[in-house]
């Protein structure tokens, strides 16, 4: 199994709200990209990779921009187990979108193994349980290897939450049966929001050239969602849920000072 983490946005809503901000204490943040934020003294992508090493994923890639490539190169002297990996765009205008990057990696690599893919800018509680996650990942795939997908994750979310997150529907036995993007509270019972973490099986990710090939001339923000990949998978290979119970979405100024308040706390209890 390798894993590719997700670095290629360009974080401006988090710019944004850092120059909205009036007290200025944010402002040393503006041009690090979101995967390279120090949460409780440590950049959020260098948690990552210590999570995968824990779990025995040795093979680490991780795809970013032309204009971070330089600061990500900067850090990625510290982990040798990294490849890095620069998509050749410049501005959020010009980006290949989340799933156009997973299927830019994978070509580049070659990638037939099986794939965590990490979201750059997402962190989960410190119960979260990455060996054990790729277990059940491993047990599922035994069952039924030619026409298993993958293992994608939830946890309960608020109804007034729904809104701002992809919503998954599973049957009693966890399996993925549909993923609503952004639904109003009244169009699904569900509250299990899935964040941009995905254990995808070979048999899984060999579908992204399709689903990009069938969108070719539609709107970005189709290619971005990573959900919508999700959607497409489970459409046609069997994809199952698992519960955490919860996560960050470093997505704007509020969110990371919780996640780096969070951190901190555990840090220090070290």
């Amino acid at each position: 199994m390798k894993a590719l983490i997700l670095a290629a946005g360009y974080g401006t809503r988090l710019e944004k709200d850092i120059d909205a901000d009036e007290s200025g204490k944010f402002f040393s943040l503006v041009g690090i990209p979101k995967p390279l934020l120090l949460v409780g003294g440590v950049a959020l992508v260098s948690r990552w990779i210590r999570l995968l090493e824990a779990a025995g994923v040795t093979e680490i890639i991780v795809v970013t921009n032309d204009k971070y490539f330089d600061q990500f190169s900067k850090w990625s002297v510290d982990f040798e187990n990294v490849k890095l990996l620069n998509n050749g765009t410049r501005s959020n205008e010009d980006r290949l979108g989340a799933i156009g990057d997973i299927h830019f990696a994978i070509q580049e690599q070659t990638i037939n193994d099986d794939l965590v893919i990490v979201g750059g800018d997402t962190l989960f509680f410190e119960d979260f349980d990455l060996r054990d996650l790729i277990e059940k990942f491993e047990v599922r795939k035994r069952e039924d290897s030619g026409s298993f997908g993958g293992v994608v994750l939830r946890y309960v979310c608020s109804d007034d939450e729904t809104t701002r997150r992809g919503i998954l529907e599973i049957d009693k036995s966890e399996r993925v049966i549909d993923f609503l993007e952004k639904p109003l509270p009244r169009m699904t019972s569900s509250r299990n929001a899935c964040p941009c973490f995905y254990l995808l099986s070979q048999h899984g990710h060999s579908l992204i050239g399709q689903f990009l090939d069938e969108r070719r001339d539609r709107p970005l923000r189709e290619k971005d969602a990573p959900g919508n990949l999700v959607l497409y998978v489970c459409q046609r290979l069997a994809m199952f849920a698992v519960e955490i119970s919860g996560r960050f979405d470093v997505g704007c100024l509020s969110s990371y000072v919780e996640c780096d308040r969070y951190f901190t706390s555990k840090e220090n209890k070290i």
